[in-house]
């Protein structure tokens, strides 16, 4: 049914998809297995109007599925879901997390997830740790990358089975690891 559901949404959006405008907001609201993460995108102040327009630069977007926010600890839950002005900036910091502008790395292209552990910055200037393992992309050691390369607006949408948390960053080896190469983001002094 839920199956059903998502190719009758996604046939709804055909003419969207075949010129390629489907933006981040109207992709969440298609997909059943996105279903969590569609409202919380919606709480933050701004964030509806910036992630349903055509973005100035290419990005990539890690969505937490359904299960993901499933087993999130009380404590965040708590955080995420309060709909306290503080509730919504902690939500809003979590999800510019999953954000990472200027790139849209594919996740198979060699760039993205390599054997090497490697670093880029998320929408917050903080690192997230990535490595390919057995095969599959994964992110700060613990969330895979489940399905990817998900064309949207200006940029690609990997689905992932677990919650980037900015308090989750790494630290123990953060200036070993090698950085990919990333374009120009604002405020980000470029070493390379």
């Amino acid at each position: 049914m839920h199956l059903l559901k998502h190719i009758l949404g996604l046939l709804f959006l055909l003419p969207t998809l075949l010129a390629r405008t489907i933006s981040i907001i109207d992709y969440l609201s298609t997909n059943p297995a996105l279903s969590s993460l569609h409202p919380a995108m919606s709480q933050p102040v701004g964030f509806p109007e910036a992630f349903s327009q055509i973005p100035p630069n290419n990005f990539t977007f890690f969505a937490p599925n359904n299960p993901a926010f499933a087993h999130l600890s009380k404590n965040l839950k708590r955080h995420y879901t309060s709909s306290s002005r503080s509730g919504r900036a902690k939500l809003g910091n979590m999800l510019m997390h999953h954000y990472v502008p200027v790139d849209a790395y594919r996740r198979d292209s060699g760039v993205l997830c390599t054997d090497p552990f490697s670093r880029i910055h998320s929408g917050i200037f903080l690192f997230m740790g990535v490595k390919k393992v057995d095969g599959v992309c994964v992110i700060n050691r613990r969330v895979k990358v489940v399905e990817g390369n998900i064309p949207v607006t200006g940029g690609l949408l990997h689905i992932v089975d677990g919650v980037l948390d900015p308090a989750g960053m790494f630290f123990d080896d953060e200036y070993v690891a090698p950085k990919i190469k990333q374009g120009y983001m604002a405020g980000r002094k470029l070493s390379y």
